[in-house]
Formats: structure tokens, sequence, C-alpha cells
């Protein structure tokens, strides 16, 4: 049973992009240089999509005001929602990430998972765990890796998960039998 454990870990590794180095690294409370690095690039395109959207919203805001000439509130009101929505982004994407990166650290949570499939934009399914009140969003590979209500170690920062460690000594679809989400 202990190769299908070991074999069971290897897929949570490959699966949700994390290593030996992470793992350790998390159980101590803090991210990898890697995970850092994860973040760092995302917040770099963050930087350039918003740097691309501020001249555009400033085109939106001057054909508002050239299309009302004797209503400047319209584009006053335009530019300072494009403003509102400029701002929110960049803390969101960009301040926010910078600080988790500031602090370094890495919070634990375990327990019995409970996933969940949600409407999402197009029709297209979401897909969430909860774990001890906390939700995460993340890709259908990884939710149908996982098996509903059973314990896991989550080591994660405010919306992401990092890495992940089953607490479970066997679980029933490593002996390669069907998994509990896929149909025949």
């Amino acid at each position: 049973m202990a190769e299908k454990t070991k074999k069971y870990a290897e897929q949570l590794m490959e699966t949700f992009d994390f290593d030996e180095v992470d793992l350790e690294s998390n159980s101590k409370g803090l991210m990898s240089n890697r995970q850092k690095l994860i973040i760092r690039e995302d917040i770099y395109a963050w930087k350039v999509l918003l740097l691309a959207t501020v001249p555009f919203m400033l085109f939106v805001t001057l054909i508002i005001f050239i299309s009302y000439p004797n209503s400047p509130l319209y584009a006053l009101v335009g530019g300072m929602a494009s403003g509102a929505i400029l701002l929110w982004l960049y803390i969101e994407n960009i301040v926010r990430p910078l600080n988790t990166i500031r602090r370094g650290s890495v919070e634990t949570v375990e327990g019995r998972i409970s996933q969940q499939i949600k409407g999402q934009r197009a029709n297209l399914p979401g897909y969430w765990i909860e774990i001890d009140s906390l939700r995460f969003k993340i890709n259908q590979k990884r939710f149908l890796l996982l098996k509903n209500h059973d314990p896991y170690r989550f080591y994660h920062t405010r919306k992401q998960v990092w890495s992940v460690i089953a607490l479970r000594e066997e679980s029933p679809f490593l002996d390669g039998s069907s998994h509990p989400h896929q149909t025949h």
C-alpha cells in the first residue's frame, strides 16, 4: 500500500505543480523561491495588461466627452468609474500579491474536503473545494484528482493552494480502479 500512497503523492505534486523543496518550505510556513517567482510572473502580466488598458479607458472617456459636449459630467463619471475599476484591479492583482511575497508565509489547513461544482461564465462549470470553512477555486484536473470527503492538508495563501498532502493512508482509486468522478 505504501507504493500506492507514494504514487498518489506524486500525482498530487504533478497536478498541483509543487516539488519537494516547495513542500518543505510550505511545511515550515514559508513560500519557496519558485512560488514567489510564480506570483511575480502573474504580477508582471497584470502590470502589462493594466498599462495597456489605461490608454483605452482614456480613449473611451474622451469619446464620451466628445459625444456629449454639453454634459461633461458624463465624461467625468465615466472617467471616475474607469479609474475605480483600474484601481480595484491594481489592488487585487498587484498590491495584494506583492504583500503575499513580502510576508512570504503560507497558511496550513487540514480536514476533510467538500467538492462543489458551480456555474460560471459562458456556462462553464467552476470547480471549488471547501475545507474548514475556506474555499478555493481550482481547475478541473485538480478537482478530479481529489477525493470528496477525504482528509487533506493544504498549504495556501489567500487565493492559491500551493501544495497538498493526502492524510488518508489509502484511497479507493489508487489501485487503478475507476475514479469516483468518472463515468463509464
